[in-house]
């Protein structure tokens, strides 16, 4: 059933509603209890995913770290993707050695194989876990709570702050909650990809949290042609003008393209994303906008 921007009449529903979205793609909602605040991961569910994809390495690892395995895991993941050159994004698309062991190196996610050939592969793919979680106190003295978080195969990527118009608030409000009352070194935001501030109609991003510094750019299509272009989206008949958010974005196909995809540059601390998508899909009419509306603030 398709709901109306009308039927949202508040910020949890409009994230309840986000999410039952999510789910018709194959998203696993997890209780906010799994999130390890000083990770920024659900190490049960990174677990499940290395033990189904990498039985074989994990099995020998499990015979070296025991009931110790998940801590061990967890910590050499952090460890790699606090490293002066590394990241979570590299280790996503590169994968981590977790000691010594050449052997031992997990793949932290599989992209689609570009051809049927190999079942394996097709078999580790399907295998990727997608999911969500709502109202996670992200923080040390739960001060914090996010009101969603994306993670792929237990690693956290994606933040959102949905804000609902039909309750006087919108997408402004988020980038002040982001700028006011997150503290930009809480674990998820030094490691995750981006953070979209939302409502029913627009919707804005920044890859770094810096407090007031913090430049959130627009995520949107843009409206009209020619000389009735304009930004913002086109509004749709159930009065809402975000739905490419989870029809397309936030699709695991999507996510697994961007991630693939994406290179961050940094330079004097502003990271730049640069994604090269087919030009006419939809996700890189979105990322040439935002990265056209970044620029006028780099300065090399």
């Amino acid at each position: 059933m398709r709901s109306s921007k009308s039927s949202i009449n508040e910020r949890y529903e409009y994230q309840q509603y986000i999410i039952k979205q999510l789910e018709k793609d194959g998203y696993v909602e997890r209780d906010s209890k799994h999130f390890d605040k000083y990770s920024a991961m659900d190490p049960d569910l990174l677990l499940k995913f290395l033990t189904q994809t990498q039985p074989k390495v994990m099995s020998e690892l499990k015979k070296m770290y025991g009931a110790d395995l998940k801590t061990f895991i967890v910590n050499s993941i952090n460890k790699a993707a606090t490293d002066k050159n590394n990241s979570i994004l590299n280790l996503l698309k590169n994968g981590v050695y977790v000691d010594n062991n050449p052997n031992h190196k997990l793949k932290l996610l599989y992209n689609k194989p570009a051809t049927d050939y190999n079942p394996d592969l097709i078999k580790k793919y399907k295998a990727n876990i997608f999911s969500v979680m709502q109202e996670v106190w992200v923080d040390k003295d739960n001060k914090e709570r996010v009101d969603l978080v994306i993670f792929i195969n237990g690693i956290a990527i994606i933040s959102i702050e949905p804000k609902s118009n039909t309750q006087g608030q919108n997408f402004k409000d988020a980038i002040k909650q982001y700028k006011k009352e997150r503290n930009p070194k809480n674990r998820i935001f030094l490691f995750n990809l981006v953070n979209f501030a939302m409502d029913l109609e627009q919707v804005y991003m920044t890859t770094k949290l810096d407090k007031d510094k913090t430049y959130f750019i627009p995520f949107n299509r843009g409206k009209g042609h020619g000389v009735d272009s304009g930004a913002g989206n086109p509004i749709d008949k159930d009065g809402f003008g975000v739905r490419y958010m989870w029809e397309d974005i936030l699709t695991k196909n999507t996510l697994l393209e961007l991630i693939e995809k994406f290179i961050f540059i940094q330079k004097k601390k502003i990271r730049i994303v640069e994604v090269t998508i087919p030009k006419k899909s939809i996700k890189n009419r979105l990322f040439s906008h935002a990265i056209t509306n970044l620029m006028p603030f780099v300065k090399f």
